[in-house]
């Protein structure tokens, strides 16, 4: 018999006595007990000279992919969305399991960009999301706004914050909380769910006016106030679709193709006209290509296609189309990823 107590930190006094004075008879009668407390409080609690301890950390790298592996759908999952997917969980196996089921087949494939921050799971969502509702409401916003920012440096971060009419006291109430840390300048969420479950758990409007206070902060003409100018746009805006097209030749010149084929695509988006918005979705096609992600290129320029009747642009699509068609073909449907090709926005510059 297997006796398992659960939460072991909300366990009454008596209850808890109890169940250490039984543990304690228990190993001559084939009964084993296993009890799991989530703080160092509860492990202070339970303090007994015969008791085992196990301390559980976060999953590997190699046990999060093979977590992700075991799914009925795994191989449907592109490699650089699995690299998304595991950096997210930090090593929580329940988010590895619930983090492929928010994301559409066109997203697992690579077919469509992932949202940044990627959306937690239910069920980790209401975890993490019970943390959140305890900080007062002034805290909740600086949180977002830190969510929101695509920087890890301080100083960026209280830009926006003041930005947003709050104050670093604010955030500090979330440092109080053991939610973030601050060291050596910049500012890091105690685990990427928390971060991701911040940004979600926020509506729409929250989320618009975390951007906007963001944009606000950031200097003129620079590639994060286009991204956050977008991620307030509720509309198509050719002004906001030209700052992330400079934004992505920007990226695409330091080499870091998947960063540009996201602003590309996203700048199409906001394109108001059919036809700069198909030259637009062929420039993304173009880097994502670069990057080997052929299944996104692909999905580009059939969007591309049916938006142009310009004989030239059109040709330049179909041009395209045969030369992510040969690489597919040549790859026997692998990826190849080059080093420099990078998307990782959240820099510590």
């Amino acid at each position: 018999m297997l006796a398992v107590i659960d939460d072991v930190q909300w366990l009454d006094e008596p209850s808890l006595e109890a169940l250490l004075f039984a543990g304690r008879r228990l190993g001559a009668e084939g009964i084993a007990m296993i009890g799991a407390p989530r703080d160092s409080t509860a492990v202070a609690r339970t303090e007994a000279p015969w008791l085992e301890r196990l301390a559980i950390g976060p999953l590997d790298d190699a046990e999060s992919r093979a977590v992700l592996a075991s799914d009925d759908g795994a191989e449907r999952i592109a490699p650089a969305v699995a690299d998304r997917l595991v950096g997210t969980a930090g090593g929580n196996p329940l988010a590895l399991v619930e983090l492929p089921s928010v994301l559409s087949d066109a997203q697992l494939t690579g077919r469509e960009p992932l949202e940044e921050p990627l959306r937690p799971g239910a069920t980790v969502e209401r975890a993490f999301r019970m943390r959140l509702d305890a900080l007062p409401e002034t805290a909740r916003r600086a949180l977002l706004v830190a969510a929101t920012a695509h920087s890890l440096r301080v100083d960026v971060i209280q830009a926006g914050v003041r930005a947003a009419g709050l104050a670093m006291t604010d955030l500090a109430a979330d440092e109080d909380a053991r939610l973030v840390s601050v060291r050596r300048g910049e500012l890091e969420f105690r685990h990427p769910l928390l971060r991701s479950t911040a940004y979600h758990a926020a509506t729409a409007a929250e989320r618009r006016e975390a951007h906007a206070a963001l944009a606000d902060a950031a200097p003129a003409g620079s590639a994060p106030r286009a991204w956050h100018l977008a991620g307030q746009a509720l509309a198509p805006d050719e002004a906001i679709a030209a700052a992330l097209d400079a934004a992505a030749l920007d990226a695409r010149g330091r080499g870091a193709h998947a960063s540009a084929a996201r602003d590309f695509s996203r700048a199409a988006q906001l394109t108001p006209d059919d036809e700069p918005r198909a030259r637009r979705l062929l420039e993304a096609a173009t880097d994502a290509a670069r990057c080997g992600e052929g299944e996104q290129a692909r999905a580009r320029l059939l969007e591309a296609a049916g938006l142009t009747t310009d004989p030239l642009l059109t040709a330049d699509v179909q041009r395209m189309i045969r030369h992510v068609e040969m690489r597919r073909a040549s790859a026997h449907g692998t990826r190849a990823a080059p080093r420099r090709c990078s998307s990782r926005r959240r820099s510590r510059t």
